[in-house]
């Protein structure tokens, strides 16, 4: 009777070890695809060498955070800045806000649906999915409601703010500092995003273009910012 129940004790004791590690393993997260590149190239030896620059830099709380890949991202979000003819402050406050967002990661999760650099959500209109995980079209997506504000000249944290909508609109400004060092930092680094073809103008819109009767060629641009929401107005020779 008692060695029957110490084989029966040890034998429930082996099954515990046995389980306990294999259900722990497999209820552990999968980190692999949390994120997604910005740079479809992938990061550079600039990048790294940037990041460790930032790290003894910065003056907030990415101090010591950033890597190659956090400032390929800060590089895809200026690029796409500079392909819109906008200046440096666009970019200060794009990338402000993907610290509070994302610290500066193409996120594949977020809080409810969000996703993305910005946490910007399928369900409120931003775009689908595969759309918001493009860094062009995410900051583009950004830079459009951007400008529907006082963004010259208000305080950064508030123009994040106004975009986002955020419940916790202070951690926009605790990030400001960060946000204008990074870009500051970033902004020689990065060349125009690469436009469509159908871009006359060298912004992100398509363009259209028509022949009339004299066989005159006329450019009529798409630039919803720009053309005060009426796209193809103009006409203008060619």
């Amino acid at each position: 009777m008692r060695h029957a129940l110490i084989r029966s004790l040890t034998g429930l004791l082996l099954s515990l070890c046995v389980s306990v590690p294999i259900a722990l393993m497999s209820s552990a997260p999968a980190h692999a695809a949390d994120t997604v590149p910005c740079d479809r190239n992938g990061t550079t030896s600039a990048d790294a060498s940037m990041a460790t620059q930032l790290n003894g830099q910065l003056p907030g709380n990415m101090r010591g955070s950033m890597t190659a890949y956090r400032v390929s991202c800060a590089r895809v979000i200026i690029a796409t800045v500079k392909s819109r003819g906008l200046p440096v402050r666009a970019a200060q406050i794009a990338i402000t806000t993907t610290i509070v967002e994302s610290t500066i990661r193409n996120l594949t999760y977020g809080a409810d649906d969000s996703v993305g650099l910005f946490q910007q959500r399928p369900s409120q209109g931003w775009g689908t999915v595969e759309q918001i995980l493009n860094p062009v079209y995410a900051t583009n997506k950004f830079l459009s409601k951007m400008l529907q504000f006082d963004w010259r000249n208000d305080p950064i944290g508030q123009i994040c703010q106004q975009v986002q909508v955020s419940a916790f609109p202070g951690r926009y400004f605790d990030a400001t500092a960060d946000g204008v060092a990074i870009a500051n930092a970033v902004w020689s680094m990065s060349e125009p995003a690469e436009l469509p073809g159908n871009s006359v103008t060298g912004d992100s819109y398509t363009d259209l273009l028509a022949v009339d009767a004299a066989g005159k060629m006329l450019l009529y641009s798409n630039n919803f910012v720009r053309d005060d929401g009426q796209p193809f107005t103009g006409g203008a020779p060619r």
